[in-house]
Formats: C-alpha cells, sequence, structure tokens
C-alpha cells in the first residue's frame, strides 16, 4: 500500500485464507455466494464496514471448516446483520405493552417479541417456541467470535429459519434488481434500455408494475422537459410523456435526493415524523423535503436543490471574510454549499485552511487522534454546517433530519450537530432529531418505487 496525493492505493496482496473447502462443495459455495452478494447489496464506497466484514468472515469460516446446517448459518448471518444495520429486534419486553414475561410471538410489524395478549392484535405476529426464542436472544446479544456456538434442531430450526427469512425480506432483501450501461448517445436507445427492463421486472413478478424514476436533475413540472445534465442523451427531452407511451403506463420522477428523503420517511421507524428533511452529504449536497409521505417538488419540480443556497454573513465571518476561500459551484454561481458541506467541500475546505490535502477519511483519522489541525477544522467545520442547516430548518421546521452520502458516515456529526445548532436557530425553535439514513445507496431506488406509495 502506499499513499497517493489524497487517497491510499494497493499494489500488492497476499492470500491468508482460500476457503478450499467452500471451492470443493457446490452447496457451500452456493449458500457463500449468496452471503458475498447480501454484503454487496448492504454496504457502499467509505462506509465503515469493520462489523459487517467481520461478520463475514466468520460465516465463511464457519461454512468452510465445520458442518453446521447451511440455513443455520445463513439464517444466524442475516439475524445477525439486520443487528449491525440499525434493526436489532426488541426482545426484553413485549413491544406494545412491556410486560416481561411469557413472549412467545415475534411481531414483523412491531420489530419484536411480544406476549400472547398483544399478539392477538398484530396479523404479523409469529409463534415460536423456547428454544427458537432463545436462538433469537442469543444471535442477539452474544460476542462476534461465539455467533455459532449455539445448535438448533427439527421443529425449532424451521420456525427459526421462518421468522428470519421474514423479518430480513421485510427489512432488506430486494426482490429483483438488475444494472445495464445507460446509453450515452441516443435517446431512443436510453428509453428503450428502460423500457427493456421494466419489461423484465414484469415477467419475474407475472404482473404489469409501477415505474418510477430517480434522476440527477429534475422534470419541469411546467414545460415537461426533463433537466438532466448529467444523462446528456435525455437532457431536455419529455422523458415521461415518452416513457408513458413506449411502457403503455403511468411513469412517475424525483430528484433522486428527494427519492432519498422518501425512502426514509416510508421507512416504519419514521413514519411517526410528520414532515422529513433528507440531507446528502456525498460529492455533493442536496437534499429534499416529505410531507406527510409525499415529497414537496415545488413549482417546477425543482425543490430541494438545497446545494445550491449560497453562504451567508456568518458563514463568511466565520471563514476569515476576504480570507474565506471561494469556491466556483457547477451550477454556474460561486459560493454554493454545494462545495463547502459535502464531502467534496470537506477536504477541499481542509486544503485551503489547513495547508494540507487530505482525504475526508484522514481528515476523521487524524480528528479521533486528536490531532490538533483536524479537531480545530473538524470544529470550524461543525459550525458552518451548523450555520447551513440552521437556515434551512428556519424555513422548512422539519420534524427529522436524517443524513446521507459518504460523510454521513462521520458519527461525531451526530453528537455535535445537535450542540451547534441552538445558536443559529430562532428561539423558539427545536432542533429535529438527526438520524443516520439507514438504506445508503439504496435509498433512491427505494423512493423512487415508493412514489406510487402512500407513507403517511
Amino acid at each position: 500500500m502506499y499513499k497517493g496525493s489524497s487517497t491510499y492505493h494497493i499494489n500488492s496482496c497476499e492470500t491468508i485464507e482460500m476457503f478450499y473447502n467452500i471451492r470443493t462443495d457446490l452447496d457451500k459455495l452456493k449458500y457463500a455466494i449468496h452471503i458475498n452478494k447480501i454484503v454487496q447489496d448492504v454496504t457502499q464506497e467509505n462506509q465503515n464496514c469493520y462489523k459487517i466484514l467481520q461478520l463475514l468472515l466468520n460465516t465463511l469460516y464457519v461454512i468452510s471448516q465445520t458442518q453446521k446446517n447451511l440455513d443455520f448459518v445463513l439464517s444466524v448471518f442475516k439475524l445477525r446483520l439486520l443487528c449491525i444495520l440499525g434493526f436489532t429486534p426488541r426482545i426484553k419486553k413485549c413491544t406494545n405493552c412491556q410486560e416481561e414475561n411469557n413472549l412467545y410471538y415475534f411481531s414483523l410489524k412491531d420489530n419484536g417479541f411480544k406476549c400472547e395478549e398483544c399478539s392477538r392484535q398484530d396479523k404479523s405476529a409469529i409463534q415460536m417456541n423456547e428454544s427458537t426464542k432463545n436462538a433469537i436472544i442469543y444471535t442477539v446479544v452474544c460476542p462476534p467470535k461465539k455467533l455459532y456456538s449455539f445448535d438448533i434442531k427439527d421443529q425449532s430450526l424451521e420456525e427459526f429459519k421462518l421468522i428470519v427469512k421474514l423479518y430480513f425480506n421485510e427489512k432488506l432483501e430486494k426482490l429483483y434488481t438488475e444494472r445495464v450501461p445507460t446509453p450515452q448517445t441516443d435517446y431512443q436507445d436510453w428509453l428503450q434500455a428502460i423500457k427493456t427492463l421494466v419489461e423484465r421486472a414484469d415477467a419475474h413478478f407475472g404482473e404489469k408494475g409501477t415505474v418510477g424514476l430517480g434522476l440527477p436533475g429534475f422534470v419541469n413540472l411546467t414545460t415537461g422537459l426533463a433537466e438532466v445534465t448529467n444523462i446528456r442523451v435525455a437532457d431536455n427531452k419529455p422523458i415521461l410523456a415518452d416513457l408513458e407511451r413506449v411502457l403503455d403506463r403511468e411513469v412517475r420522477a424525483e430528484n433522486d435526493a428527494n427519492c432519498f428523503a422518501l425512502s426514509e420517511a416510508c421507512d416504519e421507524e419514521n413514519t411517526q415524523y410528520p414532515s422529513v428533511l433528507g440531507l446528502i452529504l456525498g460529492t455533493g449536497f442536496g437534499g429534499g423535503f416529505v410531507i406527510n409521505g409525499k415529497i414537496h417538488s415545488g413549482q417546477v419540480g425543482m425543490a430541494g436543490e438545497l446545494g445550491h443556497l449560497q453562504l451567508n454573513y456568518h458563514a463568511l465571518k466565520l471563514l476569515g471574510w476576504d480570507k474565506a476561500p471561494i469556491y466556483q459551484c457547477g451550477c454556474g454561481n460561486q459560493a454554493c454549499l454545494d462545495t463547502y458541506i459535502s464531502g467534496r467541500g470537506f477536504e477541499m475546505l481542509y486544503r485551503d485552511l489547513k495547508g494540507e490535502e487530505l482525504s475526508a477519511k484522514e481528515i476523521i483519522d487524524r480528528f479521533y487522534a486528536k490531532e490538533e489541525s483536524a479537531v480545530d477544522f473538524v470544529r470550524i467545520f461543525v459550525e458552518l454546517a451548523a450555520i447551513s442547516i440552521g437556515n434551512i430548518i428556519t424555513a422548512f421546521d422539519p420534524h427529522m433530519i436524517v443524513l446521507g452520502g459518504g460523510l454521513s458516515n462521520f458519527d461525531y456529526l451526530y453528537e455535535a450537530l445537535p450542540k451547534a445548532l441552538p445558536a443559529h436557530l430562532m428561539r423558539s425553535a427545536k432542533v429535529p432529531p438527526i438520524k443516520k439514513a439507514k438504506h445508503g445507496d439504496s435509498g433512491g431506488v427505494r423512493g423512487a418505487a415508493a412514489l406510487f406509495l402512500n407513507c403517511e
């Protein structure tokens, strides 16, 4: 490994474990491939995945070196993965009445154990015996290295498999996915590519489905023309009218940041909030606003382009007035938030304020190591983010904020932002809960699918 200008590059590696027993056993290989695909689906670039990778390696070792039932191994893996991803089932008390005894039902709807009386009103509740209950508890609470140190047999195994399968499918599993290259030169080819994908999905499920699009831009509600500069072939084209013609059904489209916000707002845990503000701190900065389960698109469809709000008086003062770095934005303006409180802005600001070019990960690592320069920079960045997000809170007054994008994995933000925000809000304002996005890179796709749903 060697250090480049802002990233580390691997130029050689050594294989430690070949998992030979998996490679030579078709059944084990099938399960190992399936598990690896699940990990691929739930992880994203620049995400801290240590716990997931630890679970993956432990699971592969068990598959390779033991004769444990492969369905048992898969079920334990899925349940533990759900816990890592924030879907830990509630196992100490009834999810409804808080009773601590006689918890022999698992509620898919309420994410955990229920007593018999409360289960009668819950169609999603599945009855389980003592052994199954104990298997779930152990999988949730045991140390990582002892995860597979128990066995479960016969009827209890079938119950355990069923509950985990249904719970996992409820929370994570994609029913169908397919990727194709985006046509770059011909608009008709682009339309045909979408038509082909939709027809394949229809055939897979045996029915005519709904179609939602998440776009790096928006469809102008007045003209019907797409403003998607990142998809040149479809830019300034009547994509909804043309797609509805070739697909013979209604098609809905939204900005991908709006879709991200809708995805998180529709999550069962977040439906309690009447309004949800989604902010993406990735390559750029953007957002979406969902009110009562519906995206607020605005008059022409451009609502949520928050990255093109500009630095205000307090931000410029913080950055040193005439010494403040002023960045050119891709929209043609200067000093847009897109180039300051994004992951890219995080790196550029460190370079210009501290005189050293580092990646976001390197800056964060130095911050946690308590290096003075990084600690001071994070203080400045948090204050800048609080000033900027404070203005957005004043405008929208959301009940909840969810953060996505690579920089949302900087966990210190969830501690620091709520403390910094009050100074930049009106006296009567409340700092809303600020959460990390649950669904990572899948958020845009989930939100596009939810364009036809009522998430109230």
